[in-house]
């Protein structure tokens, strides 16, 4: 088998926009996704793993594998339209993948 190069975008933001975001990238044709909850420090202080918080405040990664065309758009298009309002950060970094078609939209 080869391995072929393919696109990860990360999107790291608020609970409170996680069905907003997905909603987004089922649109656009991606097949799958991976997301963790996450604690940390960023610009908008400690989000930390304190039950307190609930779900809501928490802070979430999505992961998709994809082609760069569909990368780059979600990448510039999650920055314009949800990082207005809430705290988030978007990168993209090339990952080796087999199966290839699995990541193609």
């Amino acid at each position: 088998m080869d391995l072929k190069t393919a696109k990860c975008v990360v999107i790291i933001t608020e609970s409170a926009i996680k069905s907003d975001v997905l909603d987004f990238i089922t649109t656009l044709g991606v097949k799958g996704y991976t997301i963790d909850t996450l604690c940390g420090r960023g610009e908008r202080g400690i989000r930390d793993d304190d039950a307190l918080l609930g779900d809501y405040l928490r802070n979430v990664k999505i992961e998709v594998v994809t082609t760069t065309e569909l990368a780059e758009k979600i990448v510039f298009t999650v920055i314009e339209q949800f990082f207005k309002n809430y705290a988030g950060i978007a990168y993209m970094h090339d990952v080796q993948v087999v199966r290839e078609d699995k990541f193609r939209p």
